[in-house]
């Protein structure tokens, strides 16, 4: 499967990647026409695995999943890899090894300590040395490919901008080819950051506060942030789930959901011409069952499907 490069988008101008959990959600984000998609650490964990955000999420599951995904759409795949799975940079080493094999495109190493503590400002941050020896090994493991290590410090709560900054720049040294901070909320910071941070960097899950953006996108773009992270797919999920699960409680029949058409906003009423099913496996399949080209056998093998 040919596809872009998350180096390539980023040349051509400033992109959203969703955040997204699984193959239906990644789908979701290709049909309404974004150009990347970001595997979300925070969304796995609920989504896929009924857990918080807390580092639970082994790598093999995250591994596993991600080459789904990696494999389903044909839009650069942004993973989170937390904090690189150890303090020990031969296991981050490792796990971006695999993901390169895997055709992931970039990857997103932060500063967390092995204990997280989940949402809700409880995250630690390990030493600089410890984070930059896992970015070291990240990129160590890229050397030679077209992948994007993405370096992202949660230094900003507890220590303050300025600390936040220092260990970008420290990145970038090292050779980071995006920065990110987590936690920014207005312009003057993503200023403050732009001054000393050159490369391009990341803005992480685009917001707001009182129906108001916090930050334009385009105003972002003039300061160096050409990549933003946005996240939707699961509440999106849920709000969905749960109209056509109370309509058709309500109802005591499948008609609501038989009969939706999404508003309008895709052709066709089978939803399994959204999921590839019949671009792709309906025709593979016809072309194997067809024998006709094999001497003393019938045209067609019937009962496959």
């Amino acid at each position: 499967m040919d596809r872009i490069t998350l180096r390539a988008l980023l040349a051509g101008g400033q992109i959203q990647a969703p955040g997204i959990f699984d193959c239906i959600s990644a789908r979701a984000v290709e049909l309404a026409g974004y150009k990347a998609a970001y595997l979300s650490g925070a969304g796995v964990a609920y989504s896929w695995c009924g857990v918080p955000d807390m580092g639970l999420v082994s790598p093999d599951e995250m591994m596993w999943l991600a080459q789904r995904v990696v494999e389903y759409i044909p839009l650069p795949v942004i993973v989170g890899l937390e904090n690189g799975y150890s303090d020990n940079p031969l296991v981050t080493y490792r796990a971006v090894e695999r993901l390169v094999k895997m055709r992931a495109d970039s990857f997103i190493i932060d500063d967390t300590a092995a204990f997280r503590g989940g949402d809700g400002g409880r995250v630690e941050t390990v030493e600089v040395k410890v984070w930059l020896s896992k970015l070291k090994a990240a990129l160590a493991a890229c050397e030679g490919t077209s992948c994007t290590v993405i370096a992202r410090t949660f230094a900003k709560e507890a220590q303050g901008l300025d600390a936040a900054i220092e260990r970008c720049a420290a990145a970038e040294a090292l050779g980071a080819r995006l920065t990110c901070i987590e936690g920014l909320k207005t312009i003057d910071e993503a200023a403050r950051f732009g001054d000393v941070v050159k490369t391009p960097k990341m803005w992480s899950a685009l917001g707001a506060t009182d129906g108001v953006p916090d930050v334009e996108p385009q105003a972002i773009a003039a300061l160096g942030f050409p990549l933003i992270t946005v996240h939707f797919a699961e509440k999106g999920a849920m709000f969905g789930m749960l109209d056509f699960a109370k309509e058709n409680l309500k109802n005591g029949n499948t008609v609501y959901h038989d009969t939706h058409n999404y508003d309008g906003m895709l052709q066709g009423t089978d939803y399994h011409e959204l999921f590839s099913f019949h671009k792709k496996w309906i025709p593979m399949e016809d072309a194997f069952l067809d024998l006709g080209d094999v001497s003393g056998a019938p045209d067609t093998v019937k009962g496959g499907r």
